[in-house]
C-alpha cells in the first residue's frame, strides 16, 4: 500500500466452510487509513475487472533496494 503497488482486494470466497470472508473489514481498514477516495478507486478497479477492462496502476513508486552485507560486521 505504501508504494501504490495494490490495485484491489481479492477472496477465495469459493470454499467458505472454515474460511472467513473478511472483504468489508478490508474496506473499513482501506478507508480509515488511506481515505474515501482510495476505497472508490479499489471498487471501481474491481468492476474494471469484472467487466474485461484493463485495470492500471496508477501513482506507484519504487520500492528501494536494501543494501546486502558482505560481512555480518559490517
Amino acid at each position: 500500500m505504501t508504494h501504490g503497488l495494490v490495485q484491489l482486494f481479492a477472496s477465495d470466497a469459493h470454499a467458505l466452510k472454515g474460511r472467513k470472508f473478511a472483504l468489508r473489514e478490508a474496506f473499513f481498514a482501506l478507508r480509515a487509513q488511506h481515505g474515501q477516495a482510495k476505497v472508490d478507486q479499489f471498487e471501481q478497479n474491481a468492476e474494471d475487472l469484472l467487466n474485461g477492462l484493463p485495470v492500471m496502476a496508477k501513482g506507484y513508486s519504487r520500492i528501494a533496494e536494501k543494501r546486502k552485507k558482505k560481512f555480518f560486521f559490517f
